[in-house]
């Protein structure tokens, strides 16, 4: 498997933001799906990382809730940070089902490639990550 923008440069990047955690078979199954990973604990690391290492895909735990302020989520701040630095990495929001009508708000006006809901089934977060990066028609 791999991205037609970094066929020629090795492994495609996944940017993977994992601040709660909600998802530890991430980053094992991202690595086996040829991935060069870079791992982040915080949504204020993945974005100082998001234009060093400029991902391919970003696959990020989708955090709704009133300690947000004016925002919906964690979500708003990565996606104009993905517009700037990673215009083509494509998203894979990580979400509990309950707060999926909060990330369908945000989806009007970002692309979200994919949703894996938790706890996420394997075979589903396997199939998500392989087509991640499979050519486009």
């Amino acid at each position: 498997m791999r991205c037609a923008a970094v066929a020629a440069e090795g492994k495609p990047r996944l940017l993977a933001v994992m601040e709660l955690g909600g998802c530890p078979d991430l980053v094992p199954a991202a690595r086996a799906a040829g991935f060069e990973v870079t791992p982040c604990p915080t949504m204020r690391k993945a974005l100082n990382l998001l234009g060093k290492v400029k991902p391919d895909v970003v696959a990020a735990e989708f955090l709704y809730g009133p300690v947000y302020g004016s925002r919906i989520s964690n979500f708003e701040t990565l996606m104009a940070g993905m517009q700037r630095h990673a215009p083509d990495a494509k998203l894979i929001a990580l979400l509990e089902r309950a707060d999926a009508a909060h990330l369908d708000q945000l989806a009007t006006r970002f692309a979200v490639f994919a949703r894996v809901y938790l706890p996420a089934d394997r075979t589903v977060l396997n199939e998500t990550l392989r087509t991640a990066c499979a050519p486009s028609d």
